[in-house]
């Protein structure tokens, strides 16, 4: 992208006075200070926007509207002949417009206007098989996605949080991650304080955010502050809001778009936000407003002036009726005469064009377009990397706080799984309560082994897949903010859980254990906890990798069975190693099931020295002298004992590197 950076200006930092942390109320020093900071005015114009689908898009577009026009042929009435779908033609349409510091912007139109695809353009963002022409300047100078990242925040409809954290610790991580190398700690704390004031969240920023298990959390309205607060962190010029009163009353609508007001008016920022149909008492509020219809700008301006002019185009506006409802039902296209609406939406775009408000507008968004000439297009094409805010310390520190306060926060989902833990662990130690050593219990103890790996496998596999897939989305969008790395996520995920994966085994190991009556020496004791501990490990390591392939919890726990049972079934307890068939052999090779049973099987069977009870009247049953005649009669081999858990230390490392390679790769995809 061409342009000159140097011209941009640089927000400013406002240097606030420092507040107390302890306060449970914003201290009035801390209010003066948070409206004295002004960040640079910035004013962002925008000329000549075409967008249309790329040729590829088009052409698959096309194949599917193809696809659906010949199922709708076939099955169509007997004579009456089925409508070709169109072609696309261009979804944005010669779009202008300029937002100015100090004002609110609504981007207002039907489902289908082009508001998000003008507030994609306008972020540089989600333009993948677009084709975008066109310009966009700050104050008046060509500006590339870099810099225009560097000045703005960008808030997205859908708000997503950590559900543990409250309100003033989510703040306090995204400011460390926003401004670790730039600003102190100090300088952090107040600007959270300030950022609570400014949303109006002061009052709740102790309150957690949002989970069931909790009764307290945030409403709609709280929710929809957080996300604006998580932005304004850094000062940006700009703020971009995508639908921020979607699912909201309309009077939390108002409170909502009010504050935006406000804060554009305080701190003298340039606010963009997209809007549906608003309420009227939410329409009042607009500083400015941009009425879009089919792709094309209808009216931008005041939206008194809006009224004076679609009276004057002979669509008055009703006595007591909502002028956004008014403005949208005259351009709506409807069926029954679709030529004609599109018609008149074409009239109202072209005579707003050629009046004097218009052509002021429009002069003002192509201003200094001959001395600075460039489009959309090429700035998107020469982006760069944009260098995290914080260290890699930093960015680990911040992100293993919160996973262990996500952790301690659920105290009540922390007991189910010991209780779970501990009542399976009991339940199987008394099924085979201080079982005896003789030839008919053989097969019983080597049940419980197999039992006991089988058990810990599947009490934390699929747990881990649900943890990890409900929190992809929340990764994947704070990453491509910028937060932090692919990698400090996945090594803070990792120390923050491993610690709950070594406690759960060991106690279920330990119960099972003595309970069920194995070998009573400590080391057997040790090393059959080891193993337990290992094959949680892997079992976790194996859904973190399934989880970062799939991406979601449905598809993740549809595959899991089918990849974990085939290594289950070849684990050497229910078919005997040595008759396996060649061709299933690989099956069994990387059975992690298989290796925990056999070091289970060696490490228990090794110090039995007499095995009695052999009856000589039974000749079709096996008769086993000690130990080793149970070990030899699976086809296992002790001098495999160290090998098999050096083999099971690396399938954890192996499987947690395929799921941090799969995890990178998504993230790399979902650009």
């Amino acid at each position: 992208m061409t342009g000159s950076d140097e011209a941009i200006p640089i927000l400013a930092d406002c240097a606030m006075e420092p507040c107390s942390t302890e306060s449970s109320m914003i201290s009035l020093k801390d209010r003066r200070n948070s409206q004295s900071t002004i960040v640079s005015a910035t004013t962002l114009t925008w000329s000549d926007i075409c967008v249309r689908p790329t040729l590829k898009a088009q052409q698959k577009s096309q194949v599917e509207s193809g696809l659906q026009y010949l199922q709708r042929s076939i099955s169509h009435e007997e004579g009456k002949e089925a409508k070709i779908p169109p072609r696309r033609g261009y979804i944005l349409k010669d779009v202008y417009g300029l937002a100015e510091p100090g004002e609110i912007l609504a981007l207002m139109g039907a489902s289908g206007a082009g508001k998000t695809t003008l507030l994609n353009v306008l972020t540089m963002r989600n333009l993948a098989d677009l084709e975008v022409s066109g310009s966009i300047r700050v104050n008046g100078r060509p500006i590339s996605r870099t810099r225009l990242r560097q000045i703005s925040a960008y808030c997205q409809q859908d708000e997503m949080f950590v559900p543990t954290l409250t309100v003033k610790e989510h703040l306090a991580f995204m400011a460390a991650l926003k401004m670790g190398r730039t600003h102190s700690c100090k300088e952090q704390k107040r600007r959270v304080q300030a950022a609570l004031y400014d949303l109006e969240l002061d009052k709740c920023k102790d309150t957690i955010i949002g989970n069931p298990l909790y009764e307290k959390s945030l409403s709609g309205g709280e929710r929809k502050r957080l996300s604006f607060a998580s932005e304004i962190l850094t000062s940006p010029p700009i703020l971009f809001c995508d639908e921020p009163t979607s699912g909201l009353d309309s009077f939390m609508a108002k409170q909502v778009v009010q504050i935006l007001k406000n804060l554009a008016h305080r701190k003298r920022m340039t606010i963009i936000f997209t809007i549906h149909q608003p309420a009227s008492q939410v329409f009042s509020v607009f500083d400015k407003l941009s009425l879009m219809a089919e792709g094309r700008v209808i009216f931008t301006g005041p939206p008194d002036l809006a009224e004076t002019m679609f009276d004057e185009w002979g669509f008055p506006l009703p006595m007591n009726f909502n002028p956004a409802d008014h403005y949208i039902s005259t351009l709506a296209i409807r069926h029954s005469s679709e030529a004609l609406c599109r018609k008149r939406v074409n009239m109202l775009s072209d005579s707003f064009l050629a009046c004097s408000r218009g052509k002021e507008v429009l002069e003002l968004c192509e201003g200094g377009k001959d001395d600075a000439r460039s489009t959309v297009s090429s700035y998107y094409g020469e982006d760069r990397h944009i260098g995290y805010k914080a260290t890699y310390s930093q960015q680990l520190r911040a992100l293993l706080q919160r996973s262990f306060k996500g952790i301690t926060r659920e105290p009540e989902l922390f007991k189910f799984r010991l209780i779970e833990t501990l009542l399976v662990g009991l339940i199987i130690g008394s099924l085979y309560f201080q079982t005896p050593v003789n030839q008919s219990t053989v097969n019983n103890i080597n049940g419980l082994l197999y039992t006991s790996v089988a058990n810990i496998n599947f009490m934390y596999q699929f747990e881990a897949v649900n943890f990890f897939c409900l929190e992809l989305p929340i990764f994947l969008r704070e990453h491509h903010s910028g937060l932090y790395r692919v990698d400090t996520y996945f090594l803070a995920k990792n120390l923050a859980e491993i610690p709950q994966y070594i406690v759960f085994p060991f106690s279920f190991c330990t119960l099972v254990y003595w309970v069920a009556g194995l070998d009573k020496s400590f080391t057997a004791y040790a090393i059959y906890t080891f193993t337990g501990m290992l094959v949680a490990n892997i079992a976790v390591s194996f859904s973190y990798f399934v989880s970062c392939v799939f991406g979601s919890v449905k598809l993740s726990m549809a595959m899991l069975p089918m990849l974990v049972v085939p290594m289950m079934t070849f684990g050497g307890f229910y078919i005997n190693s040595a008759t396996i068939p060649v061709y299933f052999l690989p099956l069994r090779f990387i059975s992690y099931f298989n290796y925990a049973f056999e070091v289970m099987t060696i490490n228990q069977w090794t110090r039995v020295d007499h095995i009695g009870g052999c009856s000589t009247s039974n000749s079709t049953s096996p008769c086993f002298e000690d130990g080793a005649d149970v070990i030899a009669s699976l086809s296992y081999d002790p001098s495999h004992f160290w090998r098999n858990l050096v083999l099971m230390v690396g399938m954890v490392v192996i499987l947690r590197t395929l799921a941090f390679s799969a995890l990178y790769i998504r993230a790399w995809r979902h650009k």
